[in-house]
């Protein structure tokens, strides 16, 4: 029976981040789904704009504070089946295209860059109300089991898929150190102020 493959260039991701953490973590992905020919759009804010240029990725820049309108109108021209969102937790526009893709009824997939504080990447503060809500997309990617394990502590996560995506980032980061000789790798740890001969697991 023969196989039936998917026309990966028929399928449009929108690709968003407003931080340098989660645009770093983010390129790996990026750079991932154009090796498999899917059609990715990038949205940069603020210093995200700074990673994307030294990549030279096409992007297209939006302000932080982005009208909700606004996003909505990006995201109906693209129309992509997937809206992969960074989860920096500083910043306003990647919760700006979580609410959006709610609205619109598009997957979302938001990936956390690190192990700090998984819950409070998806708190939206409303001052006037002296409140917090939460912009939570369908999809969570997190570093690590002891990030699961502390967003299911959370009744807003009960309903969420959450996967243990690792760090894309620093998975990188090894997997070229690991290329380097071994003179190359320790001025690289020196710099570092690491021994070359002691074993680091970044991942914990």
């Amino acid at each position: 029976m023969p196989e039936n493959k998917i026309n990966t260039q028929n399928l449009k991701i929108l690709l968003v981040t407003g931080s340098l953490g989660t645009t770093n973590a983010l390129i790996p992905v990026y750079q991932e789904l154009i090796s498999r020919n899917y059609m990715v759009n990038v949205i940069g804010a603020g210093v995200a704009s700074k990673i994307y240029k030294k990549y030279k990725i096409n992007y297209t820049n939006l302000a932080d504070n982005e009208k909700l309108s606004k996003v909505r109108d990006v995201i109906e021209k693209v129309k992509p089946v997937l809206i992969i969102i960074g989860a920096g937790g500083n910043n306003l526009i990647e919760k700006t295209f979580i609410n959006a893709s709610k609205i619109l009824k598009i997957n979302s997939f938001a990936l956390i860059d690190n192990w700090c504080l998984p819950e409070d990447r998806f708190i939206v503060k409303e001052v006037s109300r002296n409140k917090i809500k939460y912009q939570i997309p369908d999809m969570i990617g997190v570093p690590t089991q002891r990030s699961y394990d502390e967003l299911l502590l959370h009744n807003e996560f009960k309903n969420v898929k959450i996967i243990v995506s690792g760090m894309p980032h620093v998975e990188n980061t090894q997997l070229k150190i690991q290329k380097k000789t071994k003179s190359d790798k320790s001025l690289i740890l020196n710099k570092l102020g690491i021994s070359s001969n002691r074993t680091i697991n970044l991942t914990k």
